[in-house]
Parts: structure tokens; sequence; C-alpha cells
């Protein structure tokens, strides 16, 4: 398998570590491009091109830079930076979620972009719930 990681320098992590991290949780077939993109607005984001038979995933360095507190009665949410432990933390989960989705679409071919829809039951927000499929549940936990 091929790691291409792209502006790791705007991250706190030490390449060479990480790319030895992401080479020993992906055993995937096609090559995998980490890009660290400032214009992404979620944590990250998985894709798969398929003419290039690649896996892309793009990590967003300022937003896991942030962590979102909810208060005591849930209605308010604040934002709040992390030291650069926590912002290594948030870059290494959001890697290995996404790597999840990668290794679901290699394992389930055309069907990990089917997967059944509105799994989280446990979600009370039935309107959130509808967007969380059996595959992003599973990368969750």
């Amino acid at each position: 398998m091929n790691v291409e990681v792209r502006h790791a320098d705007r991250t706190c992590l030490n390449e060479k570590a990480y790319v030895k991290l992401v080479r020993k949780y992906a055993k995937l077939k096609y090559k995998l491009i980490i890009s660290f993109d400032d214009r992404i607005k979620a944590y990250g984001q998985y894709n798969f091109d398929p003419s290039k038979r690649t896996h892309v995933i793009k990590i967003s360095p300022k937003r896991n830079k942030t962590v979102q507190e909810e208060s005591l009665d849930k209605t308010v949410y604040k934002i709040k930076t992390v030291d650069s432990n926590g912002e290594k933390y948030q870059l290494i989960s959001t890697t290995l979620h996404e790597l999840k989705h990668a290794i679901q679409k290699e394992e389930l071919g055309e069907a990990f972009w089917n997967k059944h829809y509105s799994a989280a039951t446990d979600i009370k927000n039935k309107g959130l719930a509808d967007f969380y499929s059996e595959c992003e549940a599973e990368a969750r936990i």
C-alpha cells in the first residue's frame, strides 16, 4: 500500500511516526492520500476516487485544534482550543475514523455508499439520526 501525506507541516505531528501509524492500521489494497486541508469544515472527510483507485482523506488542522463543549443543561455549546497533546489526539483519532471508512469501502465495495441510514437509533434528535449510516455508526464506535 502506498501512503502519501500532504501538508503535514500544518500540524504538530511527526510525519514519519504518523505514516508508521497509518501503515499499521490501514491494510488497504489501493493508494491512500491523506491531506491536511484548511478548507474543510468538518474534522475529516473520506472519499474514494474510482478512476485513480485511490482513497482520499482530508483532515482539517484548524478544526482538530478545537473541541466543542456543551453545558450541563445541554443548551449552550462552547468551542475551546486544545493544547498540542489534545491536537495530536484529535488528529490521530480523526485519521483512524477516516481509515475505518477506507477499510469499509474496500470490504463492501459499492455497497459502502448504499448502507442503511438512520442506523443510530439512540440519538434523541431523529433529524440528525437520519444522517448516520451503518458504516458511520460502526466507524464512530
